[in-house]
């Protein structure tokens, strides 16, 4: 069977207001209306929220609510990927410990920007 995927930009304006109940709330109603089988994948928006403690409390809503991957951007805004954001990110994800995935979206150019990305989730998580 094939899971479908579902893409939903976290509502970073709300978060940024300090409406973190509000985030939650959004997060939770678009993951309850989906399908069991959906990947849901919450976009964080990174560059925009742009402090560790902001990014910090994105990836926890988004993790606590059900995404089953979290995103750094939707690669649309000034500032996309980060390696910041993306420890930020990875240790969210350890934190939880909950099986969830991470997407960098935007700056990574190359092989050798990947290959940086990968050594820090491999720091940060381990190799599996």
């Amino acid at each position: 069977m094939v899971r479908a995927k579902y893409d939903y930009v976290l509502p970073y304006s709300d978060l940024l207001a300090g409406n973190n109940d509000r985030v939650g709330q959004a997060n939770k109603s678009v993951r309850e209306t989906s399908p069991l089988t959906t990947t849901f994948k919450v976009i964080l928006e990174t560059g925009v929220l742009a402090t560790s403690n902001l990014i910090q409390t994105a990836a926890d809503i988004a993790i606590k609510e059900g995404a089953n991957f979290i995103k750094t951007s939707t690669g649309k805004v000034a500032v996309n990927a980060t390696l910041e954001a993306a420890e930020i990110m990875l240790e969210a994800i350890k934190g939880s410990g909950d099986e969830v995935g991470f997407t960098a979206a935007g700056g990574i150019r190359s092989v050798d920007d990947a290959s940086i990305y990968i050594r820090l989730a491999d720091k940060i998580l381990g190799r599996d």
